[in-house]
């Protein structure tokens, strides 16, 4: 398990990283993380949303899961039909690590995540206040 996380970070380091000129780059690695924040905030406004409609937790991770594996599906899709405006529906493609690296950001894409974030996060901050916890 150990080596496939290795091995994971060494691919994601080589196609987003390298290309910049390695982590010497200056401010490489605080860009890529902050494009991985980004991508993270609209998915976890949307799985709060889905969990706080649920009336378990099991089902809660069904839902959330589910859109994830959704928007993966959205995402390769995307990729390999060469198709960007399907970039809009998954926000895996909104923010990526390379783009965000090079210091990019599609205003676009911003917009859109913090529509999301924000609208979302209100909704279930409505729902979640009727709950009992």
């Amino acid at each position: 398990m150990e080596w496939q996380v290795i091995t994971e970070w060494h691919r994601n380091y080589f196609t987003a990283i390298l290309p910049l000129g390695g982590l010497e780059q200056e401010g490489a690695v605080v860009t890529a993380t902050i494009g991985l924040f980004l991508t993270e905030l609209p998915l976890f406004a949307i799985t709060l949303l889905a969990s706080g409609l649920k009336k378990t937790y099991k089902r809660a991770v069904r839902i959330s899961v589910g859109i994830l594996l959704l928007f993966y599906v959205i995402s390769i899709t995307a990729e390999y039909l060469e198709a960007p405006v399907l970039y809009y529906l998954t926000p895996l493609k909104c923010f990526d690590v390379y783009i965000v690296a090079t210091g990019r950001i599609y205003i676009s894409f911003f917009l859109l995540a913090l529509v999301i974030v924000i609208g979302f996060a209100a909704v279930a901050q409505k729902i979640w206040e009727g709950k009992e916890i």
